[in-house]
């Protein structure tokens, strides 16, 4: 993805076939990277030992991005509700925990 005025790119990227198909596409796990756009700087988003589950932007000029993870146990298997939403400002570099939307989830368990 290439912001309004590129400034970064964001990586959807998969390592291994997760779901056994045979392939390693967009239907198997996934982390989240973004790197500036000549490719340097290269950070993962996604937390240690989980998936991303999607992303979007919060902010009209694409500078925050919600990201929505789940965990994954040691053999890599999903850990049912566990999926929690974290902003990522792309400027200040910095992660904000969505704690109100965080507690839904928990409830709607």
């Amino acid at each position: 993805y290439f912001a309004a005025e590129p400034n970064y790119i964001l990586y959807k990227v998969s390592f291994e076939d997760s779901n056994n198909d045979g392939l390693l596409n967009e239907q198997d796990f996934s982390d989240l990277y973004i790197s500036d756009v000549d490719g340097k700087n290269l950070k993962k988003l996604s937390p240690p030992n989980t998936i991303c589950f999607g992303y979007d932007f919060s902010t009209s000029d694409h500078q925050v991005i919600r990201i929505s993870y789940i965990e994954k146990s040691a053999n890599g298997k999903i850990i049912p509700h566990t999926q929690q939403f974290v902003n990522y400002n792309v400027k200040n570099k910095t992660f904000s925990q969505l704690d109100k939307i965080n507690q839904m989830m928990k409830v709607l368990k």
